[in-house]
């Protein structure tokens, strides 16, 4: 009987990967911004966050919702370095060929 040897995941599975995750973080980050920018997710009448209540009675995380951002953030840019490394030959040759242009 013979088995098949395990290889890593070809380059499109790596790419389909990368550009799920991209897109992912990518709404991710869009979405907690725009919630921190006109939800009432931000810091109270002493500059504190988390501890107020908004005015829907729900406690305010504001806090929770800065961190998803700020690391959703990191994700994306890391990925967006990923990706590039990922399509690097085409990325060069694209470049050339705006440079003969």
């Amino acid at each position: 009987m013979s088995r098949k040897s395990s290889r890593l995941p070809s380059r499109n599975t790596w790419l389909f990967v990368v550009a799920v995750l991209l897109f992912a973080s990518g709404l991710l980050s869009v979405a907690t911004g725009i919630l921190m920018d006109i939800g009432d997710f931000g810091p109270d009448d002493r500059g504190e966050w988390g501890a107020a209540e908004n005015g829907l009675g729900l406690v305010n995380f504001g806090d929770d919702l800065e961190e998803v951002h700020t690391w959703s953030g990191y994700a994306l840019a890391g990925l967006v370095l990923i990706h590039l490394v990922l399509n690097w030959r085409w990325t060069v040759g694209y470049l050339r060929g705006l440079r003969r242009t």
